[in-house]
């Protein structure tokens, strides 16, 4: 489940050589060999990076840290008592000021977001090696690794809620008996892809499995019985919310229930609309 050892202060190369060792690529350490020039397979445009680092909202999680920075009462007290021209006009704008604050972190938040997206994944690209698929991106700190394909076991693509307005996607492969340190969503996960074209997927698909085709899926619905499990799991978290609410409030507190019956119940079908399956050629 992670590496058995790791060298973290290492001359560049020492570390190219070590890791010719490690891939076969030279029997032993002076071993001379020409390497063939490397096959560029998939690069990511600076353009698609900016939309990823744009639209993975991640400026929220400051305004959210910010705004429960300032609940907390020392924050408040400071700020009442604060004085000076910037205070007071605050004081004076009032709610205004909050709402324009709150625009103003939204905005730093995006474009740190933007930034920081772009200097990770810089110079993504992905080239053929003798072991599977080389990665490498990175701008401060450049990353490579190999995918072995032969330990390839699944394929994610993963769109969230902006990304579908712009027709973009990521993808990830996850390998066998990885000892890879976490990364992304998984152990053993890799990133071949951060950010790409919806239209690019098929064709990065084909690199890890050449036979898997992702264009014409026929999806099949899952069973009905899905509902029903996915409403009862809900079930059992709502009737204990609503017992402590009952327990704050007195009896009338069970009305809760009802609307969150309804909330766990329209979870429950759309959970079952959303999800589907496919066999085609020994893929699931």
């Amino acid at each position: 489940a992670a590496a058995e050892a790791s060298l973290r202060v290492l001359s560049e190369e020492d570390a190219r050589d070590l890791r010719d060792v490690l891939l076969g690529q030279r029997a032993a350490p002076g071993f001379d060999i020409s390497d063939a020039p490397p096959s560029a397979l998939y690069e990511i445009e600076p353009r698609d990076l900016v939309l990823a680092g744009a639209f993975q909202n991640r400026s929220l999680y400051m305004v959210a840290a910010v705004l429960g920075l300032m609940q907390g009462p020392d924050t408040v007290r400071f700020l009442r008592q604060a004085s000076g021209p910037a205070t007071s006009v605050a004081r004076d704008l009032g709610i205004g000021f909050m709402i324009l604050a709150g625009l103003a972190l939204l905005l730093i938040g995006w474009v740190v977001a933007i930034i920081g997206t772009v200097t990770k994944y810089h110079g993504f690209h992905l080239e053929r090696h003798d072991k599977g698929l080389k990665v490498g991106y990175g701008l401060l700190t450049q990353v490579e690794h190999v995918i072995p394909l032969r330990r390839a076991q699944f394929l994610r693509v993963i769109q969230p809620v902006l990304y579908r307005l712009l027709n973009l996607c990521e993808m990830d492969v996850a390998t066998a008996g990885s000892f890879r340190e976490k990364e992304g969503s998984g152990a053993g996960n890799t990133k071949l892809s951060p950010v790409t074209r919806l239209e690019n997927a098929g064709r990065l698909a084909s690199h890890v499995f050449p036979s898997l085709h992702l264009e014409g899926v026929a999806w099949n619905p899952v069973s009905r019985l899905t509902i029903r499990r996915a409403f009862l799991a809900e079930m059992w978290v709502n009737a204990a919310v609503t017992g402590l609410i009952v327990w704050r409030f007195g009896p009338l507190g069970a009305f809760a229930l009802l609307p969150f019956t309804g909330l766990a119940w329209l979870y429950a079908r759309k959970r079952f609309e959303a999800l589907a399956y496919s066999l085609d050629g020994g893929f699931l």
